[in-house]
C-alpha cells in the first residue's frame, strides 16, 4: 500500500464546533434537555 491507499482507510476524528470533544457535546445537550424537562414542570405545575 502506498500513502495515497492509506489515506482512504484513515478515518478523520472530526472534532464538533463548540467543544473540544464530542462528549462533551452531548453532555451538554442532555443537561440542557434536562433543564428545559424540569422548567416546563415547574412551568405546568405553576399554571395547572
Amino acid at each position: 500500500m502506498n500513502k495515497e491507499d492509506k489515506k482512504i482507510f484513515e478515518v478523520e476524528d472530526d472534532l464538533p464546533p463548540i467543544f473540544n470533544s464530542w462528549n462533551k457535546l452531548y453532555t451538554f445537550v442532555l443537561g440542557f434537555f434536562a433543564i428545559l424537562v424540569f422548567l416546563f414542570y415547574l412551568f405546568t405545575k405553576a399554571f395547572e
